[in-house]
């Protein structure tokens, strides 16, 4: 299967850092939201604002320290795999100058938003997930 990875640079703002310097933790879960949240939407209907989904697992390793001084976040997202109602992805944060930050994997749910809970893949989306995920 292709990967189908997606890229983006994020600038980051003196507010994302803490007290000694560093991008504050919780910052760094944004940044992955974000890169996520614009690979799935490769899945969304047409007219579809956005692909409606919950993340029910998020492991995220810290490799090394961003700082404000880095200026931006370069954060990739791909899909690994999926279920009858899951998509798994894998995401990484880097700095511009190439250091790998953090490695993150994610497990979101299709949601139908009128019943708040998850609901399964359609046939669609499966045939976009097959074509989209790495093997």
């Amino acid at each position: 299967m292709p990967d189908t990875a997606i890229e983006t640079r994020i600038p980051l703002r003196w507010a994302d850092t803490d007290a000694l310097g560093h991008v504050y933790h919780g910052v760094h879960v944004q940044l992955i939201d974000e890169a996520r949240g614009l690979w799935l939407d490769g899945l969304r209907a047409e007219g579809a604002a956005m692909w409606d989904h919950a993340v029910i697992r998020l492991e995220l390793d810290y490799r090394a320290e961003m700082r404000y001084e880095d200026g931006a976040a370069i954060v990739s997202c791909r899909g690994t795999g999926f279920g009858t109602r899951s998509v798994r992805t894998h995401e990484q944060v880097w700095t511009p100058t190439g250091t790998l930050v953090a490695e993150a994997r994610s497990v979101v749910v299709a949601w139908e938003p009128e019943a708040r809970a998850a609901r399964a893949l359609t046939d669609r989306e499966r045939a976009l997930l097959e074509a989209r995920c790495a093997a």
